[in-house]
């Protein structure tokens, strides 16, 4: 690693902003690509590699009110590369690590949207000459094409990366230069609108990320879904903060959204079970504290139909996270109809804002 690398690394030792993401994927793969240099002969791939996650990082620095830098990783990742050369890097979105219990949840609520979208994948198709001659120089710097795949969309990029043999069968890829990556071209541009609303603060819509990924000659069938990693992080764990904390993680869920109901009906829908797995873990974390959920719905309609179908979903609400664990004692429901609209019931996109359900700690 040269000394403008090693710089880097320091300087950034810490994540980037969620844009970045795909440029800390594109590192993963270019990981991949090591095995490929490592062997001589005419398989480079036979027996498969692994990625070893205690030994990798992927990093992220975000940046917000125009020059405050915060550091953040992902702590659940994972990686193989096939016997012919097919690489794939997972990234458990959940385990995004930003230091603070609340920031954690709004990356994972507001920005990656990980009740549809758990996990970010890369893939690469590996050219077995490309590092042929890694073995004689030990260290050397390539630009690696791969595939990103995140928050619902895909994306095709290629990154320079430089790749160093550790031994025999162990090599590190990492990041030779910063990798800015656009929130907008990951669909994640509305998602930092909303974190700016709810933290009251301004964010670069670009992020920059770095890497140091290790590879082991291993078999190709070691686990290749981060979300089956044992090491995965509970969804949130705000009771060390107290009540404010608890309250903050709830004002945040709500936020998120993620509950939705067939049209006029009580009745959950199956996507909603992801977010009601969210919340039932703030619960969870928030021991001996009482939750209030309120229903509200659009204008459409009387409003007292609106009003009770309100209350109603609310108990639905109630029962769904009573059979996950949370003491039907410790809910309280209530039903508001229409009465307190976010904004006005003048657009389908309002009014579908409007039709919610809201967390908050009961008095």
């Amino acid at each position: 690693m040269t000394a403008v690398s090693r710089l880097w690394s320091l300087v950034v030792r810490g994540p980037l902003m969620v844009p970045v993401f795909a440029s800390i994927f594109a590192v993963a793969l270019a990981l991949a690509f090591v095995p490929a240099a490592r062997a001589q002969g005419v398989q480079p791939f036979v027996g498969g590699w692994h990625l070893d996650p205690a030994a990798s990082e992927l990093r992220f620095l975000s940046i917000k009110n125009g020059d405050l830098a915060e550091a953040n990783r992902f702590d659940t990742i994972s990686g193989l590369i096939t016997d012919q050369g097919k690489a794939q890097i997972r990234v458990l979105l959940d385990s995004v690590d930003t230091g603070v219990d609340l920031r954690n949840v709004r990356l994972r609520f507001m920005l990656f949207e990980s009740f549809q979208h758990p996990e970010a994948v890369i893939t690469a198709q590996l050219d077995a000459a490309l590092l042929r001659d890694l073995p004689a120089l030990t260290r050397k710097e390539i630009d690696l094409s791969y595939a990103l795949s995140l928050h619902g969309m895909t994306l095709s990029n290629h990154a320079r990366v430089s790749v160093a043999l550790l031994g025999e069968d162990r090599v590190e890829v990492a990041s030779v230069a910063p990798i800015p990556v656009s929130a907008a071209k990951l669909g994640m541009a509305q998602g930092i609108a909303t974190m700016e609303q709810a933290a009251g603060v301004s964010i670069v819509p670009v992020g920059i990320v770095s890497f140091t990924l290790v590879f082991e000659r291993g078999s190709p069938d070691a686990p290749n879904t981060a979300a089956d990693t044992a090491s995965a992080p509970q969804a949130t764990a705000p009771s060390a903060a107290g009540r404010a904390g608890c309250a903050d993680s709830l004002a945040e869920a709500s936020r998120a959204g993620g509950i939705q109901f067939s049209p006029g009906s009580t009745r959950l829908r199956a996507n909603s079970g992801p977010a009601l797995d969210r919340v039932a873990e703030i619960a969870k974390g928030c021991a001996g504290l009482r939750l209030l959920i309120a229903g509200h719905t659009d204008s459409d309609g009387a409003a007292q139909a609106n009003l009770r179908l309100s209350r109603a979903r609310a108990d639905a609400v109630a029962a769904a996270l009573a059979t996950r664990g949370i003491a039907r004692s410790r809910l309280q429901t209530r039903g508001l109809g229409e009465a307190e609209p976010l904004v006005p019931n003048s657009t389908p996109a309002n009014k579908a804002r409007n039709r919610r359900i809201e967390f908050t700690l009961a008095e």
